[in-house]
């Protein structure tokens, strides 16, 4: 059973893939970072109808390639979406990707039923503050799963800066922080 660290940098990687499948007929987007990437809308970056049509061709190729496991695209490509948004489509939701990724380092007050109270502080969460080992942990991962890539870098340090003020932001602010690209 892969885990949710796993599952996020599974998501990461498909975006990578994206990435490499569009470089093939836009070469111009290798000078694109992954943030800037993702949130690009497609038409942005495959300006004409033939490399649209031709995108999910490359993709899957590429998918084979470098991709996650088993990912394929089976539909066709919306050109008005992002990056991102057509990596969600795929992949699942990135939002909740990092919801459970954080919830794999809070404390287990923190979850109801299994999923993570996003009302919970991050006080709550990490209650030993920026000693806190899961904390310590989060941000590493952060780091390690190429989430810090896909984000800003504002978004990045805003969310390790949560830690300052724990009791005035929630999970909810952090997941936040952690899903603006």
């Amino acid at each position: 059973m892969a885990s949710s660290t796993d599952d996020l940098t599974e998501w990461i990687q498909g975006l990578k893939s994206l990435r490499l499948a569009c470089i093939q007929l836009n070469p111009g987007t290798s000078h694109l970072s992954l943030n800037a990437f993702a949130g690009s809308i497609i038409s942005s970056q495959l300006a004409t109808p033939a490399s649209v049509a031709n995108f999910s061709q490359i993709l899957n190729s590429q998918f084979a390639k470098t991709g996650p496991p088993g990912w394929s695209l089976q539909i066709a490509v919306n050109p008005a979406l992002t990056f991102a948004e057509l990596n969600a489509l795929i992949g699942g939701s990135f939002t909740l990707l990092v919801e459970r990724f954080v919830q794999s380092f809070c404390d287990a007050s923190c979850s109801v039923g299994g999923i993570l109270d996003l009302t919970k502080t991050v006080q709550d969460a990490f209650p030993a503050g920026a000693g806190d080992p899961n904390w310590v942990k989060l941000e590493k991962a952060i780091a390690s799963t190429g989430l810090d890539q896909v984000i800003t870098k504002t978004s990045v340090a805003q969310a390790l800066a949560m830690i300052q003020t724990p009791a005035a932001n929630t999970l909810s602010d952090l997941v936040k922080a952690l899903t603006t690209i």
